[in-house]
């Protein structure tokens, strides 16, 4: 009987799942859109995250867990706000965030679901996992579900939110946005790399650094893959460098549009490299006049996903049977935020966009930053027509576009 069933799944097509009309929530949150402008407010927390031993350690297929030799992971928060209006930006040391992470997040902050969060993964390959209870996402890559850890994760989140909102006050701020080809991003697989460095400093009214925001896409896959440790990689080093005598400043560090973007292993060690980036992301801002009064805006959009179907990097006799399992578990709805802070667009990617994604969202408006693994988990996005991580994807061709990512569909 259960060979049948098996050999039922394999081999038999379950066909395209239907369109289902989108709920009012996704995930916890409602669609919305939001702007004003006036005088700024910040404030800024980091928490680290109350770990049991034992953890699992997300990046690879398998169940690692923590052998006991690891760095503190953190949970980092910054709230803006202006006339009102009020955002947040916080970032995980971890894998990706799952959907059902998120919504718990803000029932444990007691956020409601028009909230503006932009909540993103460091993308850290030696991350926080066990934090999605989902079969297919355990053997995957992010761990056995652990109550436990999945509890702490949100607790520190959460946690990061309410202190950071605590500690608003005046404040300014200054971006810059450079191509940077020369820093020690690659492609992995052909294509084009999004070599965009971002950088947002957040000021007190008197000088003192509230936060720093550097958007840089490269994997976080520095940590030797069979070290079972937990480790923040080079974007857990870049925070720490950027954080480096301050009296309480906060560095979020988040992915840009990495889905295709890996590191030279001629680089050295994480430290090396986040002493790279933060030279870079330092000077971008540092003769900058910085401006007291900002527009924010908000954009949460509810989204429909093509359906699920296996990439060409499962075998083709596999692929029936792989595609049938996506069907059954994949979800069909994701969320897509986007901030704009002061002119600087953060449009957030529910997934591993590639580097021609953002590329063709920047000619279309020079300011727009992706951060990728933000919100949710829907694999990589790969560009309509591409190639380098289309074997990885599982929404097909059509996935860039549904989330409005590309210039077909404009966000």
């Amino acid at each position: 009987m259960l060979l049948a069933a098996t050999l039922l799944v394999l081999a038999v097509p379950l066909g395209p799942r239907a369109p289902k009309a989108l709920p009012a929530l996704v995930h916890g949150r409602a669609a919305m859109h939001r702007s004003a402008e006036g005088p700024l407010r910040a404030g800024a927390a980091r928490v680290q995250i109350a770990l049991p031993s034992r953890t699992p350690v997300a990046g690879y297929p398998g169940r690692a867990r923590d052998d006991g030799s690891g760095a503190p992971l953190f949970a980092r928060a910054l709230v803006l706000e202006a006339a009102g209006e009020r955002q947040i930006l916080a970032t995980l040391d971890a894998l990706l965030i799952p959907g059902e992470l998120e919504e718990a997040v803000l029932r444990k902050a007691a956020l409601p679901p028009t909230t503006c969060l932009l909540l993103a993964a460091t993308h850290t390959h030696s991350g926080v996992g066990g934090t999605w209870h989902s079969v297919l996402a355990e053997w995957g890559g992010n761990g056995p579900y652990d109550e436990r850890v999945a509890e702490a994760v949100r607790a520190a989140v959460a946690e990061a939110i309410g202190t950071a909102t605590a500690r608003l006050e005046p404040a300014q701020l200054v971006w810059r946005q450079t191509a940077w080809p020369s820093g020690p991003a690659q492609v992995r697989s052909g294509g084009a790399l999004d070599s965009a460095l971002t950088s947002l400093r957040i000021s007190s009214a008197t000088g003192a650094t509230i936060a720093f925001v550097v958007d840089y896409a490269m994997h976080a896959t520095m940590e030797p893959r069979r070290a079972h440790r937990l480790s923040a990689d080079w974007p857990g080093a870049l925070s720490a460098r950027l954080e480096a005598g301050t009296v309480s400043g906060v560095a979020l560090v988040i992915q840009g549009a990495s889905g295709n973007a890996t590191w030279s292993r001629s680089a050295g060690t994480p430290d090396a490299v986040a002493r790279r980036i933060e030279t870079v992301a330092r000077e971008l801002v540092r003769s900058a006049p910085p401006a007291a009064v900002a527009r924010l805006s908000c954009e949460t959009a509810l989204v429909s996903l093509p359906p699920a179907q296996a990439g060409r990097g499962v075998p083709l006799l596999l692929r029936r049977g792989a595609s049938n399992l996506l069907a059954l578990f994949a979800e069909p709805w994701a969320v897509r935020t986007t901030l704009a802070i002061g002119g600087l667009h953060l449009v957030g990617v529910p997934g591993e966009p590639v580097g021609a994604i953002a590329v063709a969202l920047r000619q279309l408006a020079p300011n727009v930053a992706v951060v990728g693994l933000a919100d949710g988990y829907v694999g990589y996005v790969e560009e309509p027509q591409g190639t380098g991580e289309a074997a990885r994807t599982y929404h097909g061709p059509g996935l860039a576009e549904a989330l409005g990512l590309w210039p077909s569909a404009p966000p």
